[in-house]
């Protein structure tokens, strides 16, 4: 998409080289990015810069001193940051329940280590966009689905939302529903495209944000 403007993006990553690589992999997409050691020294960044000129923040969860989902509160609550900005989490091994922490905590996403820089691209170009497209729309601020799409949800598909939301795989949702797993992945598919999302990490921050989980 275009960007006449470089958009900022805040990268919390204590390992030195990839945290070099990553600021370099931004700047040659074209983004204004900046990199910091640790959570202590990412604020310090963020001291610098002007109320709501960050987009995005990629922050390592493994960090010295505050650990990364100590620090997705603070960036959210820190005026550099825009409110609907994307928080984007890189860790090396996650289990359900460090992902929902981090989802409560207020994270968008999980990448995990080694990162994938392609896959990072997309993911970023895609929650910058929809964030775009529902500033456009008039979507509320750190909310990505229309009150319209969530009425079009069926019964079934928001329970299934909601179980998603709770980090629980297709055989326990099939279980606790008394369907096939071929009928959760359906419910699954159909939820994606009419959320306009693409993992059930993002299903699940939605079904945290509106307290289904």
């Amino acid at each position: 998409m275009s960007r006449p403007d470089p958009l900022r993006i805040l990268c919390i990553e204590d390992e030195a080289d990839f945290r070099t690589e990553l600021v370099e992999e931004l700047e040659a997409l074209g983004y204004q990015a900046f990199g910091a050691e640790s959570g202590e020294a990412g604020l310090a960044v963020l001291e610098a810069l002007p109320p709501a000129s960050v987009s995005c923040v990629i922050c390592d969860v493994m960090l010295p001193g505050l650990s990364g989902l100590e620090m997705v509160s603070r960036l959210r609550a820190h005026p550099a940051v825009l409110k609907s900005a994307p928080v984007l989490l890189l860790t090396a091994l996650v289990g359900r329940e460090d992902m929902l922490s981090g989802l409560r905590a207020g994270a968008d996403d999980y990448l995990l280590k080694p990162v994938d820089l392609t896959l990072l691209q997309v993911t970023l170009e895609n929650r910058l966009q929809r964030l775009e497209d529902m500033r456009q729309a008039g979507a509320p601020a750190g909310l990505e689905v229309s009150p319209d799409v969530l009425r079009q949800l069926s019964r079934r598909e928001t329970e299934v939302l909601a179980l998603l939301g709770k980090g629980k795989r297709s055989g326990e949702i099939a279980r606790d529903l008394t369907i096939s797993e071929h009928t959760v992945r359906q419910y699954t598919k159909e939820l994606y495209r009419k959320l306009r999302i693409t993992s059930r990490v993002d299903a699940a921050r939605i079904a945290i944000g509106l307290n289904l989980a």
